[in-house]
């Protein structure tokens, strides 16, 4: 079977049983099993009875059960379907004058309501049910027993009115009797004191005066309530304070002005008044009445004013009260919480400028500034103001007023904001450069006098103004960059900080040595402080490390070329040179006799040749004329040749002109007798002119004799 199916079969189950459920007559309403009434007033029985499907209903019957059963075993009052009731006749005429019905009976069923009037505490002793005929059947309701309730009543009390002196102990009585026990309340002014089912007294320890006044006992259960007020009076009481005629106890008054305090106390018997100041008893000005003392006060100095105290006293105690006389007056600076005088700011940075005063009453602040009021960056705090300014233009600086005043007179404080500029030019004393390195001394800008120098930034570019080192931090006053190239030019640019940050730059061009110059020479560096030029400093807008346009801020300073500074003392110049004093001798002295020997040699050779081409050329000294060497070079020579040449010189004894040999091509000594295309031409006197046409010489190769003083000729110039 399918679950629409068992469930469908489940639904028409529980309808057939609602109906036949539905169509049984039933009680469909019962009085409690208990029925309250308190006593003397009516306990109401309600039943309602449901006829089904039936219509034959016959009566239903009001009466007193048995202990165990709910059968009706006295009849008290019968109503049939047509509203006729009856009354059992054979009841008690006291209880038949008690019996009532009231409700209502239709086709479909009855709401019916027994009554019991006046009911007492013996109808407790009863139960009570009811009973339904309908179509030869009964359906009973029962038992239902009664309970009647006894309200409270007050037996035993405390006097109406009850007179104590203050510091004795106080009780309150109220005792209550009912049915149920009834519970006791104690209230005084709406406030509640105790609360309980059995307390019936209220205890109150040492009295005093403000506990006088009027108690009131409330007795209550579910039948009703009962209360009792009870009047307490402290006759006899030490001083208390009388808020109303009395002076606050913090008061202002200013030197000069007549102040009057008053202290008024109630007390019983009357109290006697005592004016201390600083535990010292006042007399002047004091004046004495009833209940109540006043002190006249015209403050002349500071010590006028302070605390006041007020002592009220009789046989059963005392008081002290104590009044503040507050000085008012002016506003006065504080200095500890304000601003200086004088300070110091610059474009864009942050200054709070505070005035704080002592006032009494509290002070006003106006900010101004050329006396006009300035809003903008104003707060107000309790005494004191603050002004917070931004400088952006030199209008933003000077004097500024912060005006403070009260009700007593008012003062002015000034406060003068003065700029604080970034550093000027450090002043270059030496640039001096090496093979790889700058070092460079200098001394402080002299226009600084904001607070001091913190440190020096320096920043080296190439001369295409690339940067390639920045040092930041620095706090000497001289410095060496390292790791340059050799041989090249740089810019340095030299700044010093403050306060405010980086400022104007010195700058210069350095150019770094050759190894070689390294070596020889002491001072070659080509040093030029060519400008000073201005950077701004870090709050206002960089020029950028890349740019090469820069701006002349100040005069142009220029070391000439031939001055440059000594990097070393005498002492070391002559440590690095002593190498080179030793070498250069040892050079020199075999280049010496070399030329003396060619020299002498040549002039033996011009005296005994006679040679038509090239006299001039040997009375000179020199070689073959520029015109002739070119034409000698073009020739080439034959290895036959090379042989006569041999032959010729040997009977000629070397009969040709040398001039000054040196390998045109890679200066390299000729080790050969091969044909060398561009050596250097010797002429020989036996053959034909070198341009003959018929000649098959073009050139003769040295000798190995004489290359090798060639050689040595050349290692020597090199």
């Amino acid at each position: 079977m399918s679950s629409v199916a068992v469930a469908a079969v489940f639904t028409l189950c529980c309808f057939l049983c609602f109906r036949l459920t539905a169509s049984q007559p039933k009680f469909t309403k019962e009085p409690p099993i208990t029925v309250s009434a308190s006593l003397g007033s009516s306990a109401i029985f309600s039943w309602d009875f449901s006829f089904g499907t039936s219509v034959k209903f016959e009566r239903i019957i009001w009466g007193e059960t048995d202990t165990n059963r709910n059968h009706i075993r006295n009849k008290y009052i019968t109503i049939f379907k047509d509203r006729r009731e009856a009354v059992n006749s054979e009841l008690d005429h006291s209880l038949k004058s008690r019996l009532s019905w009231a409700g209502n009976i239709s086709k479909h069923g009855c709401q019916v309501e027994f009554i019991l009037k006046n009911v007492t505490k013996l109808d407790e002793t009863a139960t009570y049910g009811c009973v339904a005929y309908v179509d030869g059947s009964y359906y009973r309701s029962g038992p239902i027993k009664l309970a009647v309730l006894i309200p409270p009543t007050i037996t035993d009390r405390s006097n109406k009115t009850i007179d104590v002196e203050e510091g004795v102990n106080v009780t309150l009585h109220c005792d209550a009797i009912g049915d149920p026990t009834p519970g006791v309340l104690w209230v005084k002014d709406d406030k509640t004191l105790q609360n309980g089912t059995s307390t019936s007294t209220l205890q109150i320890p040492r009295i005093e005066l403000r506990d006088a006044g009027t108690y009131v006992c409330t007795a209550a259960n579910q039948a009703g309530s009962a209360w009792y007020s009870i009047q307490v009076r402290v006759v006899r009481y030490k001083p208390y304070i009388n808020e109303t005629a009395t002076t606050d106890p913090l008061i202002k008054s200013w030197i000069n002005h007549t102040t009057t305090l008053t202290c008024a106390a109630d007390a019983n018997p009357s109290a006697n008044f005592t004016w201390l100041k600083h535990g010292q008893p006042v007399l002047a000005g004091v004046r004495f009445m009833h209940g109540m003392s006043t002190l006249m006060l015209i403050p002349k100095t500071m010590g006028d004013f302070g605390l006041y105290s007020c002592k009220a006293e009789n046989e059963k105690g005392s008081m002290v009260y104590n009044i503040t006389v507050e000085r008012l007056y002016k506003p006065y600076i504080n200095k500890t919480a304000t601003t200086d005088p004088l300070i110091k700011s610059w474009i864009n940075h942050t200054t709070t400028l505070t005035c704080a005063v002592d006032a009494n009453p509290s002070a006003n602040f106006t900010w101004l500034k050329h006396d006009q009021p300035v809003l903008a960056g104003v707060r107000f705090m309790h005494g004191m103001s603050t002004l917070m300014l931004i400088p952006k233009t030199m209008g933003d600086f000077g004097l500024y007023s912060c005006k403070a005043e009260n009700e007593k007179g008012s003062m002015v404080y000034n406060i003068t904001v003065e700029r604080l500029y970034s550093p000027g030019p450090p002043v270059i004393n030496k640039f001096t450069a090496d093979v790889q390195s700058v070092n460079v001394s200098w001394d402080a800008p002299q226009d600084d006098t904001d607070g001091g120098i913190f440190d020096y930034k320096i920043t080296i570019l190439e001369e295409n103004y690339r940067m390639i080192q920045q040092y930041h931090g620095i706090k000497q006053t001289f410095f060496n960059s390292q790791n340059l190239k050799q041989n090249r030019s740089y810019i340095v640019f030299l700044q010093a900080r403050n306060i405010v940050g980086y400022g104007e730059s010195a700058n210069g061009t350095v150019r770094t040595l050759k190894e070689e110059e390294s070596t020889t020479t002491e001072s070659s560096a080509d040093v030029t402080l060519r400008h000073t030029t201005y950077f701004p400093s870090e709050e206002e807008s960089r020029t950028t490390e890349s740019s090469a346009a820069v701006t002349l801020r100040h005069t142009t300073y220029f070391l000439s070329e031939g001055s440059s500074t000594k990097r070393k003392s005498k002492k070391e110049t002559f440590t690095y040179l002593l190498l080179l004093w030793i070498i250069l001798p040892a050079f020199a002295v075999p280049i010496i006799f070399f030329l003396s020997w060619k020299a002498s040699k040549k002039i033996t050779r011009c005296r005994g040749l006679k040679v038509t081409d090239f006299d001039g050329d040997c009375e000179q000294g020199n070689a073959f004329s520029l015109s002739k060497m070119e034409k000698l070079k073009e020739r080439r020579i034959s290895k036959h040749d090379e042989t006569l040449m041999e032959d010729s010189e040997e009977h000629h004894n070397h009969g040709h002109c040398m001039e000054d040999e040196s390998v045109i091509d890679n200066g390299n000594p000729v080790t050969d007798h091969q044909q060398i295309p561009g050596s250097i031409v010797t002429c020989d006197q036996t053959y034909e002119k070198p341009d003959s046409p018929g000649s098959k010489q073009d050139s003769i190769d040295l000798t190995k004799d004489d290359a090798k003083p060639f050689e040595s000729f050349q290692m020597a110039l090199k």
